[in-house]
């Protein structure tokens, strides 16, 4: 039933926050390792792209779609450099690639992608050959600076985790920063095991991050919430739920199984709830302290509030803007 199926999880991240200082230091080393790997593999193959200078490109404005269970995308404009035209792609058509994991990582120049084109209902062979395109100076600056925002996280997270082990409030904080700078993305890393891994590791780790930021913002100092926050302690189990559900569909869309969009949008609503609480209880907290507890939530709601802004519209014109404006690697 539903009911024993969340006092399970509920369970799980109780024992979580309230194992012993050895076993918490040992899992938030695995949980790291875990992210690190996914960095790593995602880094590697990126400087490997950058050093190359030019990659394949289809030049292509889609929207993504899933056909018949697989993920496939619908052509909406073709840009003029494209060599897509010359396999036989048009304008309104449905591309299926011939393994799921193609859609959405980084090709080699000239590369061919095989797969099947669905027009008026008649699907149609087809081997789409990728454009040589030189990579942007803006994309390889954007992608070490989002690099080293993540390594600078995990560091931050060990750090929390370490330095104040026994307190379940620096053990919240410390899984939201390294769920957190679990971020870099799976655009280059290699076909089969190593980009399924990364892609799932970077998915899944979207959401559970809101989840545990928001039970460090309600328990933070002392473990003990009053006012307003007392009240949402009550909600966390909603939360935990969302949170589930939201990573199942993360990985779910990771995976293939769902469009992406989907998952996206599931995001948006979860931290579009999630965000303002943990806003709303820093703030309680605030106006409930002073001195030195008042400085501290004052940075607190300060760093996070800009986060939320930051992070929301990231995701807004991502899921709104970005699919439709740019020639995409059939992302």
């Amino acid at each position: 039933p539903f009911e024993d199926h969340l006092a399970l999880t509920m369970d799980l991240v109780r024992k979580d926050l309230d194992m012993s200082v050895g076993r918490w230091k040992a899992l938030l080393v695995a949980f790291a390792l875990l992210s690190i790997t996914a960095l790593g593999i995602e880094f590697l193959s990126a400087v490997a792209t950058f050093e190359r200078g030019i990659e394949g490109l289809w030049g292509v404005k889609r929207d993504r779609v899933m056909h018949d269970g697989q993920a496939a995308f619908v052509v909406r404009e073709l840009a003029p450099w494209s060599l897509a035209p010359q396999s036989g792609l048009q304008v309104g058509d449905t591309f299926i690639p011939d393994h799921w994991y193609d859609v959405g990582r980084s090709f080699a120049p000239g590369e061919s992608i095989g797969g099947s084109i669905v027009r008026d209902g008649v699907s149609l062979r087809a081997e789409v050959t990728t454009t040589p395109r030189p990579i942007e100076r803006i994309e390889r600056l954007f992608f070490f600076l989002n690099a080293g925002l993540c390594s600078l996280g995990i560091l931050i997270s060990l750090a929390i985790g370490f330095r104040q082990p026994d307190r379940k409030s620096s053990r919240a904080l410390a899984l939201a920063f390294l769920w957190f700078s679990t971020n870099l993305g799976a655009d280059y890393a290699p076909p089969q095991w190593p980009l399924v891994y990364a892609r799932v590791m970077n998915d899944a780790a979207f959401v559970p991050g809101w989840y545990f930021l928001l039970w460090f913002a309600i328990h933070y100092p002392d473990g003990i919430p009053t006012g307003w926050r007392r009240g949402l302690r009550r909600v966390l189990p909603l939360f935990l739920i969302g949170a589930v559900v939201g990573t199942a569909m993360h990985v779910a869309s990771a995976l293939g199984r769902i469009a992406p969009d989907a998952a996206g949008t599931a995001y948006l609503v979860y931290v579009g709830v999630a965000g303002p609480l943990t806003l709303v209880a820093f703030w309680d907290g605030w106006r409930r302290s002073s001195g030195v507890s008042r400085q501290r939530f004052t940075w607190l709601l300060g760093g996070f509030a800009l986060f939320f802004v930051v992070s929301y519209s990231t995701w807004v014109n991502w899921l709104v803007i970005d699919a439709s404006e740019h020639y995409v690697k059939l992302a």
